[in-house]
C-alpha cells in the first residue's frame, strides 16, 4: 500500500502491527509509572503493613517485566523483588519499622529515577 511505512506493511516482532505494539508499550509505561506513584504515596501515608504495601510492590513488579524498553538487568526490578521477598516473610499484620519505610522509600525513588532516564534515553 502506497504512504504506509515498511514497519506498518510488513508485520514485526510479536506479530501485531507496528502501531498497536506502541500503543501497548505506551500503555505499559503508563501502568508502570502508576504503580511507581502508588508505591510512593503509600509509604509516605505512613501506609507500612504488609497487606498494604504487598499488592502495591507487586504490581509495579508486574507493570515493569511488561515494559520492553527496561532492561532485564534493570536494578529497579532487583530493588523491588528484593522487598517482595522481605514482605514474603512478614505476617499480613506485621509492619516495616520506620527505618525500613525508609529506606523503600529512598531505593523506589531512586529506581523511578533511572526508569525515567531509561525511557528518555530511549527515545532520543
Amino acid at each position: 500500500e502506497v504512504g504506509v511505512p515498511a514497519t506498518l506493511e510488513h508485520h514485526a516482532g510479536r506479530g501485531g502491527r507496528a502501531s498497536d505494539r506502541y500503543a501497548n508499550e505506551a500503555k505499559y509505561v503508563a501502568e508502570a509509572t502508576h504503580c511507581f506513584i502508588t508505591v510512593l504515596d503509600t509509604l509516605k501515608l505512613d501506609m507500612r503493613a504488609k497487606d498494604q504495601v504487598a499488592p502495591a510492590l507487586g504490581d509495579l513488579l508486574v507493570a515493569l517485566h511488561k515494559v520492553t524498553r527496561v532492561p532485564k538487568d534493570f536494578a529497579g526490578t532487583a530493588i523491588v523483588r528484593k522487598w517482595m521477598i522481605k514482605l514474603d516473610t512478614m505476617r499480613a499484620s506485621e509492619s516495616f519499622s520506620e527505618d525500613e519505610v525508609r529506606e523503600l522509600l529512598y531505593e523506589v525513588e531512586n529506581a523511578y529515577g533511572e526508569f525515567m532516564r531509561i525511557l528518555s534515553s530511549a527515545t532520543s
